[in-house]
């Protein structure tokens, strides 16, 4: 593609719109929607990547806003578990970091096939294990 943050219209950037709000059906990857959406109408591949992610900064913001909200009502925190909150948060950010690093790289080097073949293969082999009803935690 061509085009970029300053050739794409409105129509591209509203359809690429219409890809995350479909991304909500279980099972679909917002980024992985939005980016094929994105590329679909022309976008370069490193802008539909950075348009992507920005894309996923209200929408995370604002379903970990609704959650909050959620656990407040249902009877608060834990403050005796706020060191374990933490490290969460922090992995999950270390995490987050890395993962948005091997897009780009992905991005960079046009590998999006070989990324495409591994999602294919994760997702066949954790849909076989959820059909046999597999589970890493141990039933109580």
């Amino acid at each position: 593609g061509r085009k970029t943050a300053r050739s794409a219209t409105v129509k591209d950037v509203l359809l690429v719109g219409v890809a995350q709000g479909i991304a909500t059906i279980p099972g679909l990857s917002r980024s992985g929607c939005t980016i094929s959406a994105g590329m679909a109408l022309g976008f370069r591949r490193e802008f539909a990547v950075r348009y992507s992610f920005l894309m996923s900064l209200p929408a995370v913001l604002g379903a970990t806003i609704l959650k909050a909200v959620d656990v407040v009502q249902e009877g608060g925190v834990d403050l005796s578990l706020l060191p374990k909150y933490l490290l969460g948060m922090a992995f999950a950010g270390v995490v987050g970091y890395f993962s948005i690093g091997l897009v780009n790289l992905l991005t960079a080097k046009g590998k999006f096939g070989a990324f495409a073949y591994y999602c294919w293969g994760a997702g066949a082999l954790f849909l076989v294990l959820s059909l046999t009803g597999f589970t890493l935690v141990p039933a109580a």
